[in-house]
Order: C-alpha cells, then structure tokens, then sequence
C-alpha cells in the first residue's frame, strides 16, 4: 500500500511539474526556469519508471505505460 501511495504521488507531482513548465513557457519567463522544471520532470518519471518495473507492478501493462509515456 506504502509504495501504491508513492507511485500516486508521484504521477500527481509529475502532473504538477508539467503544468508548471507550461506556465513559464506560456507567459514567456525565463528558460531557465523552463528548464530546470524540465530536469525536476525527468527525474520524477525516472523515478516512476523504475517503480513500475519492479514486482509487483511489473507486468506487461506496466511495461505498456511506460513504452507508451516514452513516446510522448
């Protein structure tokens, strides 16, 4: 239960960095800042990835998502 928590937070944080890298790209702020939101990104899927691909969530639906979230 501890880790299903932990995926959840970590796909609501991913969802929040994203919205936060539109914004900056939106409004036009500082690349940087785009950036390094970017990089906090990347992170948080790395880190979801590998969540995913450890028992007991790796399955072949798991293996799907994250084949299908690498080619977005």
């Amino acid at each position: 239960m501890k880790r299903n928590h932990h995926l959840k937070e970590l796909i609501d944080n991913i969802k929040k960095t994203e919205e936060m890298i539109t914004l900056h790209k939106t409004n036009g702020t500082s690349s940087l800042m785009t950036a390094q939101y970017e990089a906090i990104k990347a992170k948080q899927i790395s880190e979801l990835f590998g969540g995913l691909s450890m028992p007991p969530y790796q399955t072949v639906e798991s293996i799907s998502v994250i084949k299908h979230l690498l080619n977005k």
